[in-house]
C-alpha cells in the first residue's frame, strides 16, 4: 500500500529542487510497481525519499562516482551502479520515471545521453530533468567560474528535447540570491571541514516559497 504524497510532504529534504521534482512525480502512486531510475543519482538521497514516500517502488540509481555508489548502495534500498548516461545498459522500455537532476551539464554526449534515456522510458513514460540556466549571473556560480558547469538558455533546452522526442508538461524555475550564496558558503566550510550553519537551509525555504527563480530550473516531460 502506498502512502499518500500529502502526508510526508512537509518531511522532504534536500535542494529546493527535491520538493519541485518530488511534486512532478506524484502520479507515481497510479501506477502499481513504479520502476525509477536516477541518473547521476550521487549517494541516492532523493531515491531515498522517493522510496519513503511510496515504499512499493522499484528504484535504480547510477552515477560515474565509484563510492558514491557504494554509499547509496549501503543506505538506499535500491539497485545503484557505476554507469554513464551515455551507456545505459538497460532494457528498452523499461522505466516509468527517469531523472537526470543537475547532471546533462556533466555529461560528455548529451544527444546520446537523451537518446538513451528515451530508448529506456516505456512509452510515453516521464522524464523530469533539472539544469542550471544561462545568464549574466553565472558569475555567482563557483562550478561555472571552475569550468565544471555548463550553462543552458532554455530555447537550447527546449531544442534538444523537441530533437529527442520529449514534450514537455510543466516546468518550475528555482533558486536565487540566497542559492548562489550556499554553494559559496558549503564550499567555504567543507574545506575547513566545518558543518555549514543551519540558517541558510531557511533562507533556501523562504526562498523558494518566493516564487523567485533565475539559477535553474525543472521540467517534466513525457516521451513521445
Amino acid at each position: 500500500m502506498m502512502v499518500e504524497f500529502g502526508k510526508q510532504f512537509k518531511e522532504i529534504t534536500g535542494p529546493p529542487r527535491t520538493k519541485f521534482v518530488l511534486e512532478f512525480i506524484s502520479e507515481i502512486s497510479k501506477i502499481k510497481n513504479p520502476r525509477i531510475l536516477d541518473i547521476g543519482c550521487y549517494d541516492g538521497q532523493i531515491l531515498k525519499q522517493i522510496k519513503r514516500i511510496w515504499p512499493d517502488a522499484d528504484i535504480y540509481g547510477i552515477d560515474i562516482n565509484k563510492e558514491a555508489i557504494l554509499k547509496a548502495a549501503r543506505n538506499g534500498q535500491g539497485k545503484f551502479y557505476v554507469m554513464r548516461a551515455e551507456d545505459l545498459k538497460f532494457p528498452s522500455d523499461y522505466f516509468d520515471f527517469c531523472l537526470a537532476l543537475d547532471t546533462l551539464e556533466h555529461v560528455s554526449n548529451i544527444d546520446q545521453s537523451l537518446a538513451n534515456i528515451h530508448r529506456v522510458l516505456k512509452k510515453r513514460g516521464r522524464f523530469i530533468l533539472s539544469l542550471p540556466l544561462y545568464s549574466i549571473l553565472n558569475v555567482l556560480d563557483p562550478g561555472w567560474l571552475e569550468g565544471r558547469h555548463k550553462r543552458f538558455e532554455f530555447v537550447k533546452i527546449k531544442s534538444l528535447l523537441d530533437k529527442h522526442n520529449f514534450e514537455i508538461i510543466k516546468l518550475r524555475k528555482y533558486g536565487a540570491i540566497f542559492h548562489a550564496l550556499d554553494l559559496w558558503e558549503y564550499l567555504f566550510f567543507s574545506k575547513i571541514r566545518l558543518t555549514p550553519p543551519k540558517i541558510f537551509n531557511k533562507f533556501l525555504e523562504l526562498e523558494g516559497r518566493s516564487g523567485v527563480g533565475w539559477w535553474g530550473i525543472v521540467i517534466k516531460t513525457r516521451k513521445i
